[in-house]
């Protein structure tokens, strides 16, 4: 039988099901709230007494906060929490007021932890914890505000972790069971909770796979005392960044140039991509925003810069400035430049040369395109061949480095003048230099299919020696 939940709206009641709640709520529709509170006698590893610990106990001079995980387990349990910058004698039983006005009380230091399997880890810990009932907010005693100086940063993160539904905090229970059952926290979860907004996708699979981990590594975490890498994140690590590489060559930026020249701006973007802060939907609108891409200029009213404003206020790369689209230009116009004249010639140029096409590109772009055009006409290697044709280096390289990957085995290097002098002659005689090379070398990838094209030939099998590897 699928649940059902009463949802009110101006006077109006309505009973649906669970799972039709998120389609109602932004009709404005909310969930009728329970007035009772919530039993004193419930565990505290339930909702809204979710911070108080089951136990406290000290360990060559440490605090740690324990919390009883056995129903999850089946077994007697506990996650161990290092109450970092708390001493021994500045622990309190009083944990202050919870969000339906009950009174928290902890319970008493013990220089022994409870009985049972102890999982205790130093990436476990809660920075910065301050206990005492003072730090409940006097104005609405709201649990969220007082529960904020123990976990500060994950709070900063994961806001919605914090929503309270009928004065409890239904998502800290299913990140502690997570984190218990080495399990995930996913969307459903949270909706059939009563949380439906304030978080992605993408940020739900970057806590999923950073749960276990703690200091400044997501690509490690500790157990039993050796460092394990994160397979997890591992994985979100590399589709992210493939998200990202994809977005900068759809609005026209060549990844490889823009990691070399501005390693912190990439990083940062890369950041925010891995924890979610933009969906892949949009990373292509989001980046080119970010670096003044013409057409991704949105105004102050439109829906993507309200989304975008704030995660680009993050980025505080003193590589790019925000304000200037000079950068953009600037790798527009060496894209351009590449496709016309290849990237051996444009490296070639000295940096003053560069700077001044870019500039020529910003200010006049048809005299740019004729000026490339030029230089690739007059080329001493292709120009006598190609020259004069309205051809340009992108649409006749494309052969040359099929027939080069054909006969090495692996992508053509362009800065290579052994590479780059083919293209001066037919394409025929271009396979037939790069082949000779090829031999002259031994290369192996060249010999085994020369090896395999004879035996084919001749229906049989060639000398073994023959065969390089």
């Amino acid at each position: 039988m699928r649940e059902e939940i009463t949802i009110v709206k101006d006077g109006q009641t309505k009973v649906i099901e669970l799972e039709d709640y998120p389609i109602f709520k932004e009709r404005g529709w909310l969930q009728e709230e329970e007035k009772t509170s919530a039993p004193v006698a419930n565990a505290n590893w339930v909702h809204s007494n979710k911070l108080v610990a089951d136990a406290v106990y000290v360990k060559e001079g440490v605090v740690y906060f324990a919390y009883d995980i056995s129903s999850l387990v089946g077994y007697p349990a506990f996650i161990s929490y290092v109450a970092n910058g708390l001493s021994p004698n500045k622990y309190s039983t009083n944990w202050g007021v919870s969000g339906d006005g009950e009174n928290r009380v902890g319970p008493a230091i013990s220089n022994t932890p409870p009985a049972g399997e102890i999982i205790e880890d130093p990436s476990l810990s809660m920075t910065g914890f301050t206990i005492g009932g003072e730090y409940a907010s006097t104005a609405n005693n709201s649990y969220s505000d007082f529960v904020f100086s123990g976990f500060d940063e994950l709070k900063t993160s994961y806001p919605w972790l914090f929503d309270e539904v009928n004065g409890q905090t239904p998502g800290l229970t299913l990140l502690f069971e997570a984190l218990a059952l080495g399990t995930s926290v996913t969307a459903e979860q949270l909706s059939r909770a009563g949380l439906t907004t304030g978080y992605t996708q993408g940020q739900l699979d970057f806590l999923n796979a950073t749960i276990l981990t703690g200091g400044d590594d997501p690509l490690s975490f500790n157990l039993n005392g050796e460092s394990v890498t994160n397979q997890k994140f591992a994985k979100l690590l590399g589709t992210k960044e493939g998200e990202l590489v994809t977005a900068l060559q759809d609005v026209g930026i060549s990844p490889e140039v823009f990691k070399r020249e501005n390693p912190e701006l990439y990083q940062n973007l890369l950041d925010q991509t891995v924890k979610g802060k933009i969906t892949a939907t949009l990373l292509d609108e989001y980046v080119g925003f970010v670096l003044g891409i013409e057409g991704f200029d949105f105004g102050k009213d439109s829906d993507f810069y309200q989304i975008f404003s704030g995660p680009r206020s993050e980025l505080n790369s003193p590589v790019f400035n925000q304000s200037n689209s000079s950068f953009a230009n600037g790798m527009v116009a060496q894209n351009q430049a590449i496709s016309y004249i290849g990237l051996s010639r444009w490296s070639g140029l000295s940096k003053e040369e560069q700077n001044n096409l870019v500039e020529l590109y910003a200010n006049d772009t048809n005299t740019f395109n004729d000026r490339l055009q030029t230089m690739f006409d007059n080329d001493p290697i292709w120009g006598e061949k190609y020259g004069g044709k309205n051809l340009k280096y992108s649409m006749v390289v494309g052969p040359y480095k099929s027939s080069w990957q054909n006969t090495f085995g692996e992508t053509a290097d362009e800065l290579d003048e052994s590479f780059l002098e083919g293209i001066g002659l037919s394409q025929i005689d271009a396979r037939k230099n790069y082949r000779t090379k090829a031999y002259s070398q031994r290369n192996k990838f060249f010999m085994n299919s020369m090896s395999e094209n004879i035996t084919n030939s001749l229906g049989g099998n060639v000398i073994q020696s023959a065969r390089i590897g």
